[in-house]
């Protein structure tokens, strides 16, 4: 465990080198991409479609930047066996440290966009609160195993499945707009309301939510998604754990 352990923070350690290496305004693009989404959308929605929601650009923020951070880690991870395929034949370690690693880098370039957040917050009126000291580490610890529970599944599938990436892509793309990221949750239609049961990322977002907009937290949605969490998680470990052996001999 210990040797994992380290290994993790290795691979962290160069993920976090090389990502931005020789790009000009290095760790600032984490914050960028989610802030120019926010722009168009906020163009799009606010000033064309004239939507009423209010402050709807702090509801950008709050929905883009922890969702850049899920969508990054599962399109990250579908490839993140073969992209090491080199490492996977000449080097016994375990593999899951990669997955880790990945899932750990994804989760740093959200921890450089709270700042960002933070001015938003503010800028609407929102203070930190008591309920911070429990809501900030459930929602962290909720959207990482989430996140390495499909990235596990993901990386593992695509091993053996190489269409799996396009797919990812395809099923990221429409969670997108079935999750409340651009729009607030209380708006979804009662009777369409189930849908979002289905949908594990629909309560981490009501999370975030709960944190930096002081909402009202919906506990039967985030009883779902933390359902969701453990679901994938154990999904994702015993995927892993039955088809590790053959790695070396389909990469």
């Amino acid at each position: 465990m210990e040797h994992a352990r380290d290994l993790v923070i290795v691979l962290l350690q160069k993920e976090l080198k090389v990502r931005y290496q020789a790009t000009v305004l290095g760790y600032f693009w984490s914050v960028l991409q989610p802030l120019a989404m926010a722009m168009v959308f906020l163009f799009a929605f606010k000033i064309v479609l004239k939507n009423n929601v209010e402050d709807y650009p702090l509801v950008l923020i709050t929905g883009l930047f922890p969702w850049q951070w899920m969508s990054n880690s599962v399109n990250v991870g579908s490839g993140i066996f073969l992209a090491n395929r080199s490492l996977l034949k000449r080097v016994a370690f375990p593999r899951f440290t990669l997955v880790l690693a990945a899932a750990l880098n994804e989760m740093t370039h959200f921890f450089f966009c709270l700042p960002v957040i933070g001015v938003f917050m503010l800028w609407y009126g929102h203070r930190p609160t008591a309920e911070w000291l429990y809501l900030l580490p459930a929602a962290f610890g909720l959207q990482i195993i989430t996140a390495i529970g499909l990235m596990l599944i993901v990386a593992t599938a695509n091993m053996f499945f190489r269409d799996m990436e396009r797919l990812v892509g395809l099923a990221m793309m429409l969670a997108f707009y079935l999750t409340p990221i651009i729009y607030p949750s209380d708006i979804v239609p009662e009777n369409m309301r189930w849908i979002m049961y289905l949908n594990p990322f629909a309560g981490i977002t009501g999370m975030w939510r709960a944190v930096f907009q002081n909402r009202p937290l919906d506990l039967w949605l985030t009883a779902s998604s933390a359902a969701w969490g453990v679901l994938l998680l154990a999904g994702g470990t015993i995927l892993y754990n039955r088809l590790k052996w053959r790695f070396a001999e389909v990469v």
